[in-house]
């Protein structure tokens, strides 16, 4: 009979378990380590609430992208007679319907409209539009959409916070208290940096627990704001400003967070925890680590010197931050987050199997762009851009105008391609010694100067790249192979260039992100 043999099994079966556990296991599994970027209570709930996806700038996110190139149909919402209302949205930002993203262009902050439908025609389009005065320059390369839905964009030496306003509409579209409603973009606050030096700009916004906002600038200024912008705390100077090779651009890019509040802020000098506290939001230093003599060249097609990427967090309990330095060719740095140690390093070099490529050059490499992170596993993309004749020529154009910055970036702005993209693992071993190995390299993708972007449930790495025949494309590699997995083709011309835009995912597995001319989806 089957039930009382089940009744002598089972209690055997039991001891058998009891007497297999070592002392101090447990019948219950271990909490499982956290690799997924946590989610900042005070940011919208959304597919892309932040610039770099999250607080820890991961660029990785947990929804599906495009599954192939076949049926794949691409939407650039741009005005060629009426360039600058749309031009060089270079974050946006969604709302958490996935119906709407946010974006500020060189003239103008937008609501865009994005119809989920599949077979929706209007695909993007301007829901909202008002002018702004923030900076052509720098407009609104970092922003965020927080969970009260106030859109928060960079400016030059300032932050500026949008909110939707309804207002009643006659049949006509326009306001006069009868019909229905139309929503209007209000300019709600406005945060002016104190004493910034005519030279000095912001370079980094996000959001910590307690809902205020973090900033730096370019010359390693760093403040927590209000988040209705009307108080500030003490500044933090971060020091390297009497011995970097040039202050204004002692910072280059952006800074992550972690669930703690702290704040990761790399300069040409120095990677800096910087700790807030929500009681009396005051910053201090936690730790501070020396990569660099402050004295890096800046190349082509970087924003400044030192490290070209915002530091990345990463790894089980966000144990690691990750940047690439301002050598060439350059090396991948992890440090621990607890104390600052540096963990782990590995030189970078992405050419040795394409020579004669186009942004090959003898073993050379530099990025700009921030490092892709998940898990133990980190991706960076190639954009060393060699003195070519156009590059010069663009170089000199721009030093006449006096425009450093700008001599700089020709190669971007005119849609040079580097080619490379690589894998490293961060692999610990028993005795807790860490180490990089690369896990693969791709020497036929480039992924010109946008950010990429990973769909962790696809294993698939996304950026916006350009093919031997000049053909601007979105490319998908293989995430644990880096094997080329399709392209779609853009178009070849400029109104595609990412010109450092990030790669992003919305809700629909579609790319959207913002080019030269406008926002691209691709779906």
């Amino acid at each position: 009979m089957l039930l009382p043999r089940l009744s002598l099994v089972l209690p055997l079966l039991a001891l058998v378990v009891l007497l297999a556990l070592q002392p101090g296991d447990a019948l219950h599994p271990a909490a499982a380590e956290r690799l997924d970027p946590p989610d900042a209570p005070a940011l919208a709930r959304s597919a892309w609430p932040i610039c770099h996806h999250d607080i820890w700038c991961s660029d990785s996110t947990p929804q599906p992208g495009l599954a192939s190139a076949s049926g794949a149909r691409v939407q650039l919402l741009a005005d060629l007679f009426n360039v600058t209302e749309l031009a060089d949205p270079i974050s946006l930002v969604m709302e958490a319907s996935g119906k709407a993203l946010w974006g500020s262009t060189v003239s103008e902050i937008l609501r865009v409209g994005v119809d989920t439908a599949p077979s929706a025609a209007k695909g993007l389009h301007v829901l909202a539009r008002t002018p702004h005065n923030i900076s052509f320059q720098f407009h609104g390369a970092y922003s965020l959409l927080s969970k009260a839905n106030i859109y928060y964009a960079s400016g030059a030496d300032s932050i500026e916070a949008y909110a939707i306003s309804t207002a009643e509409v006659d049949g006509d579209g326009e306001t006069d208290g009868g019909g229905g409603s139309a929503e209007t973009i209000k300019h709600v606050a406005s945060y002016q940096l104190p004493h910034a030096q005519s030279d000095e700009h912001v370079v980094g916004l996000s959001i910590l627990s307690d809902g205020w906002l973090a900033v730096s600038t370019s010359r390693g200024r760093v403040q927590a704001l209000a988040p209705d912008l009307a108080a500030g705390s003490d500044i933090l100077q971060l020091p390297g400003q009497d011995v970097v090779a040039l202050p204004s651009h002692m910072v280059s890019n952006s800074f992550a967070v972690d669930s703690q509040d702290n704040i990761y802020v790399v300069t040409s000098l120095h990677q800096h925890s910087i700790a807030y506290s929500a009681a009396d939001h005051t910053l201090k230093i936690r730790w501070s680590t020396q990569y660099s003599s402050g004295q890096d060249p800046w190349f082509f097609g970087r924003l400044g010197p030192g490290s070209g990427s915002t530091p990345t967090v990463f790894g089980p309990n966000g144990e690691y931050l990750v940047i690439t330095d301002g050598q060439t060719p350059m090396r991948l740095l992890v440090f621990n987050t607890s104390d600052g140690s540096l963990a782990a390093a590995a030189p970078v070099n992405f050419v040795a199997e394409a020579e004669g490529r186009a942004g090959a050059s003898d073993g050379n490499s530099t990025s700009e762009q921030s490092v892709v992170a998940y898990g133990n596993r980190v991706a960076v993309v190639n954009n060393w851009f060699p003195a070519t004749a156009a590059a010069l020529e663009c170089e000199r154009a721009a030093a006449h105008r006096g425009n450093e910055w700008l001599s700089h970036i020709c190669p971007a702005v005119l849609g040079e391609a580097a080619y490379g993209v690589a894998q490293y693992e961060l692999v610990v071993s028993p005795e807790g010694v860490a180490t990089l190995a690369r896990t693969w390299l791709n020497t036929e993708v480039s992924c010109t100067s946008s950010i990429p972007v990973l769909s962790r449930p696809d294993n698939t790495l996304f950026c916006l790249g350009k093919s031997t025949d000049g053909t601007f494309t979105i490319e998908a590699l293989d995430w644990l192979t880096g094997a080329h997995r399709f392209a779609v083709p853009l178009g070849r011309g400029l109104q595609f260039n990412s010109l450092y835009a990030g790669t992003e995912i919305g809700s629909q597995k579609d790319i959207i992100m913002g080019t030269m001319a406008g926002i691209l989806r691709v779906h």
